[in-house]
């Protein structure tokens, strides 16, 4: 019909791609991510634990920690493993492991004072 060109469209300055915030290499695929989440949510399941003290439940929550931990720990790991962030991954790993190993070390301490006790 005439002569003129349709116009085109401005460039539009491409964002951040999205395969730039997951995978390695990532900014968010960081070990100290993953160790940060891990003891967020520990002092979130303390809290929880000294704020139902009084009712009973806080005395099981505190009393199995470790075992609760590893609750919130094992799908954390695998959900950073499934997607792709194997140093977020290892931040959990670790974070969980001293968690752990520290409840083992409070109840082994709790114990030992235990079997020295006259009652």
């Amino acid at each position: 019909m005439s002569d003129i060109p349709m116009p085109v469209p401005p460039e539009v300055p491409p964002s951040v791609p999205t395969q730039a915030l997951k995978g390695p290499g990532s900014p968010r695929d960081t070990v100290g991510k993953g160790f940060l989440v891990v003891i967020l949510w520990n002092v979130g399941h303390l809290l929880a634990g000294g704020m139902t003290f009084s009712i009973g439940l806080g005395a099981v929550i505190l009393a199995a920690f470790g075992l609760f931990e590893l609750g919130y720990v094992i799908p954390f790991a695998v959900m950073a493993r499934n997607a792709g962030e194997r140093q977020r991954m290892k931040g959990i790993i670790i974070a969980g492991a001293i968690g752990f190993l520290l409840t083992c070390a409070c109840w082994g301490t709790v114990l030992v004072m235990l079997s020295n006790a006259k009652f």
